[in-house]
């Protein structure tokens, strides 16, 4: 009987704060991206000091409401930048996902590291002490682990 391995591991975060920003506006430290095209910018709380690598700087994605958006702008510290034009109706508080499912769409670990330029084993093992680790047993919650 062949058995089939399912991904176990998840990674979100949220929405914190949203800002219109005008065509050709810099994003993030270092202004290494410039807005082509009036743009909404999604700030979502993780960064490179929880383990999302920082070469997803202007290479990444992410899924919000079930879609990709683009990571833009620099990895910081504790935040990062997503570009929503593509996204109707998204609010504060909003779930994006870094890894896994999201309706259909889904983010692997294996793509992560494709465009991080590393291997999956390093995405997961980097990912910080401070990032809450949330257990399921039978599709519910069953223990919380915090570390901060």
């Amino acid at each position: 009987m062949k058995k089939l391995i399912k991904p176990v591991i998840s990674l979100k975060s949220k929405i914190v704060s949203l800002k219109y920003f005008e065509k050709n506006m810099s994003i993030s430290y270092g202004r290494t991206y410039f807005t082509s095209q009036p743009a909404l910018i999604g700030i979502m709380t993780c960064g490179y000091g929880d383990g999302y690598p920082y070469q997803l700087s202007n290479r990444g994605e992410v899924l919000v409401k079930s879609k990709r958006a683009p990571v833009v702008g620099t990895v910081c510290m504790d935040l990062t930048m997503i570009n929503l034009n593509n996204i109707p109706n998204v609010t504060i508080g909003e779930i994006v996902t870094l890894i896994g499912k999201d309706g259909k769409e889904e983010i692997t670990v294996n793509e992560l590291a494709f465009w991080a330029n590393t291997i999956p084993y390093e995405i997961i093992t980097r990912l910080s002490p401070r990032v809450p680790r949330v257990y399921f047993r039978n599709g519910k919650i069953w223990k919380i682990k915090k570390n901060n």
